[in-house]
């Protein structure tokens, strides 16, 4: 395989084409477009090889000739999303008849769940609730472990608050996620935020909350997929109540999820299955028109998302100021409790800033941005993937010829490029898509990355957010 590796991309090409039984020119002519090499291997993607897996080899061809790739390549990535067994992609309908459905999972493990704190079985229905709210302070990594938790990481004072009030907190959790319930079967979130926190207030004591967010700390944080049972689920503490409430009422207001599986109704039939494939799996269940609808869908929504996650912690940050500021005669201790919820209440509303995350990974695999422009830019095969510090970035074939025009530019001392210019080279390059205008080349590159870009305000000049030469 290494020596296969090592042959001329032209080479690897030629190879690849003769696996397609299909017309060789217009095989060859994809290929030279989407296939990269890179320090682990050669890739093709967008992955035309998965497409002609699970799609007629005609239907492929037309979609790789005639498509955006970078369309298809954020789609490779949002499939993989939206089929991930964490993600809760339910219509609004669906996410009710969850919800209920896991009140009645929660009252029929009551005395487990009170008792040790882990439910008789996982929750089948659903991965993302199983995981986030079907367990309740268990005190054990597994089932006859004897690795502590709770008396490892709290005092024996604060261990025993949270177990003696497991009772408690699940007659709470249930209430919580019945007003959720009602929320969706009337599709409105009004008051439904205020309605739980206020609930949440009232049912626990100010002390209790801090000694609950610091139990959430003591759990896993972060779990992937397929192993969630293995590493630990989570709390199904306080924290992860607080992120249901929010994503119950992020999906009424914004409903990147109900839209998006109701664009794809095969959602849901069958399951991630770490190939990258998902896209093309939903395409021949769905049809093309309805997965693009999908991810042009998400793409609209996601600013509203972020707006709407940001002013959710936010208010949780705003909840704890105000238990801190209510009138009293504090002791020593509660004052000790007071900082501590403050802290607690930060630590919580960052966790549900990182868990939200995943709902926009599927736009990038980078990581967050340096906050002043780098100084420059490595490139790899042709610029199909590019490096900026820690970051790659990989691009499909006329996103790299444009980024090549640029580099070339701002190495020259040219930092802005004219968009006449720019449309002329690509012509010139044969790049086999000649787009309308700027915006369109990048248009599903994900956010992130787009900070890669910069453009002249007022004027039709484009070039890349490095800093000046000097």
């Amino acid at each position: 395989m290494s020596e296969w590796y090592a042959k001329p991309r032209k080479h690897i090409i030629d190879d690849l084409a003769k696996h397609f039984d299909y017309d060789p020119v217009r095989i060859r002519s994809i290929l030279e477009r989407v296939t990269f090499k890179s320090d682990s291997g050669t890739f093709d993607w967008p992955n035309f090889t998965l497409a002609n897996v699970y799609l007629p080899t005609d239907q492929a061809v037309q979609i790789f000739e005639r498509e955006d790739l970078s369309l298809l390549a954020t789609g490779e990535r949002l499939a993989d999303y939206w089929l991930d067994r964490m993600t809760p992609c339910y219509s609004l309908d669906k996410l009710q008849s969850i919800t209920e459905e896991f009140v009645g999972y929660l009252e029929s493990n009551r005395d487990l769940l009170v008792k040790t704190g882990r439910p008789e079985n996982e929750f089948l229905p659903s991965a993302w609730f199983d995981c986030h709210l079907g367990r309740l302070y268990y005190d054990r990594r597994a089932s006859g472990s004897e690795e502590q938790i709770l008396t490892a990481g709290l005092t024996a004072e604060e261990s025993a608050r949270i177990v003696d009030g497991r009772s408690r907190f699940l007659d709470l959790k249930i209430q919580v996620l019945k007003i959720l319930a009602r929320a969706l079967s009337r599709g409105k979130a009004k008051g439904l935020r205020n309605n739980c926190l206020t609930l949440i207030d009232g049912e626990l004591p100010t002390d209790d909350i801090c000694v609950h967010f610091l139990a959430d700390e003591l759990y896993p944080r972060h779990v992937e997929s397929y192993d969630y049972l293995a590493t630990g689920p989570m709390s199904g503490g306080l924290s992860n109540l607080l992120f249901a409430v929010g994503h119950v009422e992020k999906e009424l207001t914004v409903g990147t999820l109900d839209q998006a599986s109701t664009c794809l109704p095969s959602i849901g039939s069958f399951g991630l299955d770490g190939t990258g494939a998902g896209l093309y799996q939903l395409i021949k269940a769905d049809g093309f028109e309805a997965v693009s609808r999908a991810i042009d869908v998400c793409f609209a929504l996601q600013e509203n998302e972020s707006i709407f996650w940001e002013g959710y912690v936010k208010a949780i940050v705003e909840l704890a100021d105000e238990l801190c500021a209510q009138p009293s005669t504090p002791t020593p201790t509660q004052d000790d409790c007071l900082v501590d919820l403050r802290s607690s209440a930060r630590e919580c509303a960052d966790w549900i800033s990182r868990l939200t995350k995943p709902s926009v990974r599927w736009l990038t695999n980078a990581s967050e941005s340096e906050q002043s422009p780098p100084s420059d830019l490595e490139p790899f095969d042709d610029y199909r993937m590019v490096k900026i510090g820690n970051v790659e970035i990989f691009l499909t074939g006329v996103q790299a010829a444009t980024v090549r025009i640029l580099h070339k530019a701002y190495e020259d001392g040219r930092p802005l490029v004219t968009w006449y210019t720019i449309r002329n080279e690509l012509r010139n390059d044969k790049t086999g898509y000649t787009p309308a205008n700027f915006s369109q080349i990048f248009r599903h590159l994900p956010p992130e990355q787009k900070k890669l870009l910069t453009r002249h305000k007022g004027r039709d000049q484009f070039g890349l957010n490095l800093k000046p030469k000097p």
